[in-house]
């Protein structure tokens, strides 16, 4: 029997989404009440004292430390419940806001790498924040929505490359401008078959898509409209999933002979074992026909430039592709698996910048410049856990790039690495002499490329701890 989810935006749902977001240091003190953050940092202010008092030895503390001791605990039972009913009148507020029938959300366009494809974000709010949280969870429960592990998916891929003998097709396929063409009908007729999202979800849906997208969309791809989902919204991932999870349906239902499907968002690679009986055999081209028109029912269309068919009926047949950052080269069943042009070339793009932001703080401090440089290359290079709500995923230069048969490309970094340590040159200021400044950048230039290397990163899998804080800055620095 299905769990039946409880959809709505009352208190009891924003304060178990409080809880959640709170523990991954997601919720803003903007979000909450003056009384409530100053009543916890009183509480925090006892604590740390109490900490500090039994940090003594039991001979160094006086009578007087134990009597504080016990009144401060006293005094963190009565903050403690003060606490709660603060942040139940806080929580209680944003609920009753939300559910008022003026809420909206609102979206504004942000920078991104590619102009021609704007992000949005929703508004500051408390309000606009929980119920985002509630929406998307609510979206997820209610159709089942099942987002494809990017790793697994390689690694199904890689296997079944190695071990299908049988002649088959690889139709390899990309969506173009997959989340700026989704047309809202279709999308919310969808929506609106299922009875079990309620009103309220449906109209919040709506109210984002079809009105506020509506009239800020840029579309500067797709002109259409009435057409797309915000790009960098967190309910947009669901949306695009919910709408393109029918098409997979539909071309596996539809298409023959398909031995394996899978999508990563916009990126499908489909592998066909074409029937052998003459009459009934289907060329590549037929089956890309198909699977095209389906598409284009949905409104969406295929990008020509990434749309590869490659046919593999006979032994000595050939391919290389790209599929997600990878190159695969596959030859009488041998598969091997390198890094992609494309990334290739964001793996340099980040080391320039990491160097860009080391040169910009040697101009402040070296100290800071020093402890940057050492923690990014460790992250880039290395290998550490991720601190976020995925708990026990790693990543780094192994974890990243367990698929990878031909390590090239990190042989490749090394020297580019290598390169851009050698040209690093320390100012004089900060140093009492030139001699010590030579000898610091000799020092420096000594350790980083010892330690700092990918290839030693993915042969010995060592992982590093790092706070959450400091990756999160690191990381973003990269980008």
């Amino acid at each position: 029997m299905r769990f039946m989810l409880d959809q709505s935006f009352s208190y009891d749902t924003i304060s178990t989404v409080f809880m959640q977001s709170n523990r991954k240091g997601q919720v803003k003190k903007e979000f909450l009440s003056a009384e409530y953050l100053e009543a916890a940092k009183e509480y925090r202010s006892m604590r740390h004292t109490i900490n500090t008092l039994k940090k003594k030895s039991k001979n160094q503390r006086t009578q007087e430390d134990e009597t504080a001791i016990l009144e401060l605990e006293a005094l963190m039972k009565d903050n403690a419940v003060r606490q709660k009913e603060l942040l139940r009148e806080c929580l209680s507020k944003i609920a009753e806001n939300i559910n008022k029938r003026d809420f909206r959300f609102t979206l504004t366009p942000k920078e991104s790498d590619d102009p021609n494809k704007p992000n949005y974000v929703i508004g500051k709010t408390a309000e606009e924040f929980f119920a985002m949280k509630i929406l998307c969870k609510n979206l997820r429960h209610t159709f089942n929505l099942q987002m494809s592990s990017r790793n697994n998916l390689l690694h199904q891929v890689k296997q079944l490359l190695k071990e299908d003998n049988h002649p088959k097709y690889i139709i390899r396929l990309d969506i173009q401008h997959c989340f700026e063409s989704i047309p809202h009908n279709q999308l919310f007729k969808a929506i609106e078959d299922n009875t079990l999202l309620d009103f309220k979800n449906k109209t919040m849906l709506k109210g984002l898509i079809c009105n506020e997208f509506e009239r800020k969309n840029l579309r500067r791809l797709v002109t259409q409209s009435n057409t797309g989902i915000p790009r960098g919204c967190a309910i947009s991932s669901y949306l695009a999933e919910l709408y393109l999870s029918k098409i997979d349906k539909q071309i596996k239902e539809e298409i023959g002979e398909i031995a394996y499907y899978n999508r990563y968002v916009d990126d499908i690679i489909i592998i066909i074992h074409p029937s052998q009986i003459p009459t009934y055999k289907k060329t590549i081209n037929e089956y890309s026909f198909l699977i095209e028109g389906i598409f284009k029912d949905k409104g969406l269309t295929l990008s020509p430039d990434k749309t590869k068919e490659f046919d593999l009926n006979n032994n000595n047949s050939t391919c290389k592709f790209d599929f997600l950052g990878y190159r695969f080269d596959v030859s009488n069943n041998n598969v091997k698996i390198s890094h992609s042009c494309s990334k290739i070339k964001k793996t340099i793009s980040r080391i320039n910048k990491l160097f860009h932001v080391f040169d910009n703080l040697l101009s402040r401090d070296y100290r800071t410049a020093k402890s940057y440089i050492f923690d990014a290359l460790r992250i880039l290079t290395a290998n550490t856990n991720l601190h976020n709500n995925k708990k026990g995923i790693k990543i780094g230069a192994y974890y990243s790039n367990q698929i990878l048969d031909d390590a090239s490309a990190l042989s490749l970094y090394d020297k580019y690495l290598a390169s851009k340590i050698e040209k690093i040159s320390l100012p004089i200021i900060g140093f009492q002499s030139e001699g010590e400044r030579q000898t610091e950048e000799a020092e420096l230039k000594r350790v980083l490329l010892k330690n700092a290397r990918f290839v030693n990163g993915f042969d010995s899998r060592k992982r590093f701890c790092i706070s959450k804080q400091r990756l999160q800055k690191i990381r973003s620095s990269l980008v």
